[in-house]
């Protein structure tokens, strides 16, 4: 019965101090995912800007960006939309899907004098961020939000959020309005 007793004591002491260790790695996992996203949102764009500033209407190093900077989830649905558009072509159909109509790297159809900042990153999850941006492009500012996600421990965007007017928070997601435009055409 000691026996017992000892080792019901023992396991409760070492699941106390499991959990006390994994509330403190949590709150430095927190600190360093934090860190890990304002440098990686800072690396990326470090070359995109640039990029843009010296390139007026030269927009062929997009597909590079988009190959080394976003997600794979997020490339694969871009694939699937280049897909889609190819087909619709080919049968005398011209589209334009929600949210290929602008430029997510600047934001915007057009580019001048661009500048970004990050104003703030918040963590959802050990793998999951979201990046709280500031544009300037040709003058104006614009705010949004890029959602990171960690693969094979580096960062990715795999959304691209802007501000509405409407639900007064970023709720126009280019993912959801890609992930819509797929399966509006899986019926087509």
């Amino acid at each position: 019965m000691f026996v017992k007793k000892t080792f019901f004591a023992l396991m409760a002491v070492l699941v106390v101090v499991a959990c006390t260790e994994s509330g403190k790695r949590q709150a430095r996992s927190e600190a360093d995912v934090k860190e890990d996203v304002a440098g990686r949102v800072k690396e990326i764009y470090d070359i995109v800007i640039p990029w843009y500033n010296s390139h007026e209407g030269d927009i062929r190093s997009v597909n590079d960006f988009d190959e080394r900077f976003l997600s794979k989830d997020l490339r694969m649905m871009g694939a699937q939309v280049d897909a889609i558009l190819r087909e619709l072509h080919e049968k005398g159909e011209d589209d334009i899907p929600p949210g290929y109509d602008y430029d997510h790297w600047v934001m915007g159809q057009d580019w001048e004098n661009l500048s970004i900042k990050t104003d703030s990153v918040h963590v959802l999850s050990p793998d999951t961020a979201e990046a709280y941006m500031c544009i300037t492009n040709c003058g104006y500012q614009q705010n949004f939000v890029l959602v990171m996600a960690c693969d094979d421990k580096n960062w990715f965007i795999d959304d691209f959020r802007q501000y509405d007017e409407q639900t007064k928070g970023f709720s126009i997601s280019d993912k959801k309005n890609i992930q819509d435009y797929i399966e509006e055409n899986r019926t087509r």
